[in-house]
């Protein structure tokens, strides 16, 4: 499904196998024809080979959108969006009959910086994994959150050799 013309980019793969995420330039129903950002997409995988592809347009912007991954019910990614919490923010979507509703920026402690991105969890959810440019650093570290039933701990910079 992928074609040279488009940047296709960032594939995510689900834990059954039976869709990937991935982020694109490629045209798309209702997205003018000018824009060069990248949004949300997804494509069945089936035993013949990949479906078409689909776009997530209501939970894409004209900002770049960028590391999709679904856990839990929702759709998690890092966007460039006008109004956000940052620069480059991260953002969750809840996945209604598997498509996404209308994105909010995550909660605390995930957008305490001045760019975050690549948001992933642990199998269980109970643990986050992100980079994040915080505090007085220039560039990006690796930050980890653990989850205690719905709060999250501060965000904690993973020490070396990760960092």
């Amino acid at each position: 499904f992928s074609d040279g013309r488009w940047r296709d980019s960032d594939p995510w793969l689900t834990p059954d196998g039976r869709w990937l995420y991935f982020v694109s330039n490629r045209p798309a129903a209702g997205r003018d024809a000018g824009r060069d950002d990248l949004d949300l997409w997804r494509v069945p995988v089936t035993r013949a080979g990949f479906g078409a592809p689909e776009h997530l347009a209501d939970a894409s912007s004209p900002g770049e959108e960028l590391g999709p991954e679904v856990h839990a019910g929702w759709l998690s990614f890092n966007s460039t969006r006008a109004g956000g919490p940052a620069a480059l923010a991260l953002y969750r979507a809840r996945l209604v009959d598997g498509l996404p509703t209308q994105p909010e920026a995550m909660p605390p402690p995930f957008n305490d910086g001045r760019a975050q991105g690549d948001l992933t969890f642990s199998p269980d959810g109970r643990i986050a994994l992100f980079w994040s440019i915080r505090g007085g650093s220039r560039d990006p570290d690796l930050f980890m959150a653990r989850r205690d039933g719905a709060r999250w701990s501060a965000a904690t910079r993973l020490p070396a050799p990760f960092n």
